[in-house]
């Protein structure tokens, strides 16, 4: 059974895997984790995540992929996630400057979609999310 996404686009419910995906993904850059009274505790939030654990990659990753994993299975028949966290040596603060990269393999009705992104933090503050092309 396909769940649809909510959207405030054109498109309304989404319903196409690759869309919902995205759309997904998108919501996770942007929510703020208490945005909402009625589901304290329960918004996945990328800027909380790194404001919570950005000094220490050892949680931020394992943190990541479990509320990842969760998000995403309320709309995905199975999902696969990996985050993988590095020091940013390319930084101009490459001591307070994390490189996460994050993969999901997302599927539902016998499709597939592989979608990834690399996420630059600076002082526990996102700066950069840029879209992977896993093929």
């Amino acid at each position: 059974m396909t769940i649809p996404v909510p959207s405030l686009s054109a498109s309304g419910w989404v319903t196409e895997i690759a869309e919902k995906a995205d759309k997904l993904f998108a919501n996770f850059f942007v929510s703020d984790y208490s945005q909402s009274n009625f589901y304290r505790g329960t918004i996945t939030s990328l800027p909380y995540m790194v404001r919570q654990w950005g000094n220490d990659r050892h949680k931020l990753g394992p943190e990541m992929e479990d509320a990842l994993h969760r998000y995403l299975s309320r709309y995905f028949e199975e999902v696969q996630v990996t985050v993988n966290i590095a020091t940013d040596k390319t930084a101009a603060d490459p001591e307070n400057s994390l490189s996460i990269e994050v993969d999901a393999l997302v599927s539902e009705g016998g499709k597939r979609h592989s979608i990834g992104h690399l996420i630059s933090t600076m002082e526990s503050k996102v700066v950069n999310i840029m879209k992977i092309n896993n093929g």
